[in-house]
C-alpha cells in the first residue's frame, strides 16, 4: 500500500500529548513557515491541527494555556498558512473540518465579535494572513538584532484573520445546498455553538444550519434507524442554546417546536437531559 503523507502526519498530530508537541510536529513535518505550508497539509490536517490545540489549551490551566499557545509564532504561522490554502483553493472545507475549525477558533476565544469587528469580504482574508506572517517577521527580525520584542504582537492581527476564517465556515454552510446536505447533527450543532460562542452569528446560517438539523433527525427516523443511536441530548441543547445567545430568532421557533415533539415522543429523551 502506498504512504500517504497527510495520513501519517494526522496520525502524529491526533498522538501528540501536548500543544508544544504538536506545534513541534508541525515544525519538523510540514512547512508552515511557507505561504500555505507550501502544499504540505490537507485540509484535515489543517483542522485537526487547530481542534487538538484547542482541546490541549482546555486541558489544566485554560488562561494560562491558551496564552501560550496564541503568543507561539508557530501558532499564527499554522493559522496563516490555513487561510493561505483557503484561499488558493488548495484545500477546501469538508463538513467535519468545518465544524471542527469553528469550534477550535471558538474555544481558544480567538475571534472577536461582529460589534467589534464586521465581517470582511473575502479577498482580505489574504491580506489578514500576510498581516500576521510581516508581525511574526518583525519579532524574528527584531530578535536576531537583539531588540526585545514583544511576543503578543501578532495577535490582534491573528484575532481578525480568525473571525474572517470563522466567517468562512458560515459563507460555506449558507452558499451551497450540497454542503448543507453533508452536516450531520453534532456537525451542524457545533458550528451554532461555535458562532453563537464568538458573538459572529449570521441569522440566514442559524436557520439553515437549524434545518439541516431537523432534516438530519426526520432522514434517520424514516430510515427506521433506533432514535437512541442518534438523539444526543448535547446536540439540542447546545443549539437552544446559541439561538437564545446569539439572540437570533430566525429560525428558532421551528427548531423549539421540533425538540418539543421529540420530548413529548421519547420520555428516555425527556431523561437524558
Amino acid at each position: 500500500r502506498s504512504h500517504n503523507p497527510h495520513s501519517s502526519l494526522n496520525r502524529k498530530l491526533a498522538d501528540a500529548e501536548s500543544w508544544q508537541d504538536l506545534l513541534e510536529t508541525l515544525q519538523q513535518d510540514t512547512k508552515i513557515s511557507q505561504k500555505g505550508a507550501a502544499g504540505t497539509m490537507s485540509i484535515v490536517n489543517f483542522s485537526t491541527s487547530l481542534h487538538r490545540l484547542a482541546k490541549h489549551a482546555v486541558r489544566g490551566n485554560y488562561k494560562q494555556n491558551r496564552v501560550a499557545i496564541l503568543t507561539d509564532p508557530r501558532t499564527a504561522l499554522l493559522i496563516a498558512s490555513f487561510a493561505e490554502a483557503l484561499v488558493d483553493k488548495k484545500v477546501s472545507f469538508k463538513a467535519r473540518g468545518c465544524s471542527n475549525t469553528a469550534w477550535a477558533l471558538a474555544k481558544l476565544d480567538l475571534p472577536p465579535p461582529l460589534t467589534a469587528f464586521p465581517r470582511q469580504d473575502k479577498v482580505s482574508l489574504s491580506a489578514a494572513a500576510a498581516e500576521v506572517r510581516r508581525c511574526v517577521m518583525n519579532v524574528a527580525l527584531e530578535r536576531q538584532q537583539g531588540i526585545p520584542a514583544t511576543q503578543t504582537q501578532w495577535v490582534p492581527a491573528l484575532s481578525r484573520l480568525a473571525a474572517s476564517m470563522l466567517d468562512l465556515t458560515v459563507d460555506f454552510i449558507v452558499e451551497d445546498e450540497a454542503n448543507q446536505r453533508s452536516f450531520q447533527m453534532q456537525e451542524s450543532a457545533i458550528l451554532l455553538w461555535a458562532w453563537a460562542t464568538a458573538g459572529r452569528a449570521s441569522d440566514e446560517a442559524f436557520r439553515i444550519d437549524s434545518q439541516c438539523m431537523i432534516q438530519q433527525a426526520d432522514q434517520h427516523l424514516d430510515d427506521g434507524s433506533d432514535p437512541r443511536d442518534f438523539l444526543k441530548q448535547q446536540h439540542w441543547s447546545n443549539s437552544v442554546w446559541a439561538f437564545a445567545t446569539a439572540r437570533v430568532y430566525d429560525g428558532h421557533e421551528e427548531l423549539l417546536v421540533y425538540l418539543a415533539s421529540l420530548l413529548h415522543r421519547y420520555p428516555w429523551f425527556v431523561d437524558s437531559f
